[in-house]
This record gives C-alpha cells, structure tokens and sequence, in this order.
C-alpha cells in the first residue's frame, strides 16, 4: 500500500510540474523584460521629466515583477478620472510617490501664416484664452496661435497622453465660432506607442463632428491595451477632444 501511495503521490508531483512548466512557457505575462526594453524605459521616463536615478529605480521595479504607481489601476484612475486639459491648463501632470509620472496635454500648434501675428505675440503676454473688443454683435474670441477672424478661431492642436510607457497622441483642426455653433474639421497623424504593450484601434473618428443645443463636438482615439505583466493592466482606453461653448479640452478614460 505505502509503495503504492509513493507511486501516486510522484505521479501528481510530475503532472504538477510539467502543468507548471508548460504554463511559463505558454503565458506570455511571465517573459522577462529585453535589454532592448529597459533601454527605452529608462529612455522615455527621462524624456517625461524623471531623474535618471528615479529612472533606474521604475525599471527596476518593473524588472522585479512590480507595477509602477502610473500604472496601477487602485493609484492611478482616481487621478484621471480628474485629470483634464484646457486652454487654461494646456498641461495636466500628476507625480506618484514612487517617482512614476502621467502626463495629459492640449497643445495648439502654430503655424507660420501673416493673420495675426502682431496680435498674436501681444496676446502670448495674457492668457491663453482671451477676449477681443466687444461690437455691435458682441464679443469677438481670439486664441493664440490661431487663425483669427472677426467672429472666427481656427486651430490646429496636438492631444497626447504619455506616462514613459504608453505614449498616445493625435492632431486634430477645429473652429471656434463666436456667432455660432463650434466644429471639429479633421483629425490626423495619429500615433500609438507602448513598451510592453500590443496596442490596437478600436475607433478613431470625429464622433461628433459640429457643436449642437444638446451638446459639444467630439473626437475620440479609442485603443485596445493588451499587456504583458507587470507594464500594468490590459484594457481599452479613449483619448478625447472636446470643442464647444467657445472653448475646448481633453480627457484620457
């Protein structure tokens, strides 16, 4: 009986550790960082802003199986949640206690054409947002950086979100219209980056195209985040563009 019991108890312990060895080899979750991979980490965190021996200390992190504080859902959703973008504040950036950065931006690029340029360096010395001469048909807006008509904005702007390893972005052309209704003309040169991640669109379309009664125009980057541990959770994530109400701003959820 007891040589039977040895026999079956080896048994398990085989199958056991042939299920186990198939599994590591099988679930991609369990690779191991590449060279290549901690090269570009440490790389990208410095370019947002971290010190290279905060740096060193998130790839080795990473290294150990240890998800970073930007990319741990408990630490780093409460902090989007409420993280937008604005002409105000065309840069929205949180610091986790572990040194880790997310990074939400608006930014209207400027092009190079002789409409407004007098008053457009006048208008860099006030804020971003600001409010021309009232006339008889009223408050005529001007946003720098912009083509600027009477009663007319138009912008071309970049939305990125980036925290060192997912760097996601597009551009996208929009019209403020102070005698009427908002619009988003065309989105562009979209751009999806993630180290550690496979990344695939879902959608990227002016899902509302022109500003109504009922609400804001509307354009959306929408990706699908499948993650290799512990470069964190795999999930689908929008980048959007809000113009309407005179004004415009981002959000990441």
């Amino acid at each position: 009986m007891k040589k039977l019991l040895s026999l079956f108890f080896a048994a398990v312990l085989f199958i056991s550790l042939g299920s186990s060895a198939t599994f590591a080899k099988e679930n991609p979750h369990l690779k191991q960082m590449t060279v290549q991979e901690k090269k570009e980490l440490k790389e990208d965190f410095v370019k947002i802003g971290i010190t290279s021996e905060t740096a060193d200390k998130l790839v080795s992190k990473l290294e150990d199986g240890q998800t970073i504080d930007s990319r741990n859902p408990e630490k780093v959703d409460k902090v989007l949640d409420s993280m937008v973008v604005t002409p105000e504040e065309p840069v929205q950036r949180h610091e986790f206690e572990d040194g880790s950065v997310v990074e939400l931006s608006l930014e209207i690029i400027k092009e190079d054409t002789p409409e407004n340029i007098t008053e457009a360096l006048t208008l860099e010395k006030q804020n971003t947002l600001v409010s021309a001469a009232s006339t008889a048909s009223g408050a005529a807006m001007r946003l720098v950086n912009c083509t600027n008509t009477s009663y007319t904005s138009t912008c071309k702007s970049q939305v990125r979100y980036y925290d060192g390893i997912l760097d996601i972005s597009y551009y996208a052309n929009f019209v403020i219209n102070n005698n009427g209704y908002d619009r988003i003309t065309k989105i562009y040169d979209e751009k999806k980056d993630g180290i550690g991640y496979t990344i695939s669109t879902d959608q990227f379309e002016i899902t509302k195209a022109t500003e109504t009664s009922g609400g804001v125009a509307h354009a959306t980057y929408k990706n699908y985040f499948d993650s290799k541990l512990p470069f964190g959770p795999t999930y689908t994530k929008s980048l959007r563009l809000y113009v309407g109400k005179n004004t415009y701003y981002a959000k990441w959820f």
